[in-house]
């Protein structure tokens, strides 16, 4: 049975990766969420890694913090903070797309 050059890249192309974003978010001490807009995904094929999570203090020292990360659109990252913090929060994250 001959095999198609079609089914040849079909077949290398599922599952190779289509696209990468990776980005960081600021949060202000007094906020709890943000967004982040991002180039359009197919959100059946993509995974959301959450890569870090800092928070700073007003005196520059380097605090903990639960904050989490969700696809919540083709184009937006959702993120929250799960309590007030007495500093600004910065978290990084990384989007992979597939074919």
């Amino acid at each position: 049975m001959a095999v198609s050059q079609a089914d040849v890249i079909s077949r290398v192309v599922a599952g190779s990766i289509k696209s990468i974003q990776r980005g960081t978010v600021n949060l202000p001490a007094t906020s709890y969420s943000a967004t982040v807009t991002i180039a359009p995904v197919d959100m059946g094929k993509t995974e959301l890694r959450y890569l870090s999570n800092t928070t700073v203090s007003g005196d520059g020292q380097s605090l903990g913090g639960f904050c989490s990360i969700t696809l919540s659109s083709p184009t937006t990252i959702a993120v929250a903070a799960s309590t007030a913090s007495n500093g600004n929060r910065s978290v990084s994250w990384e989007l992979t797309e597939y074919f």
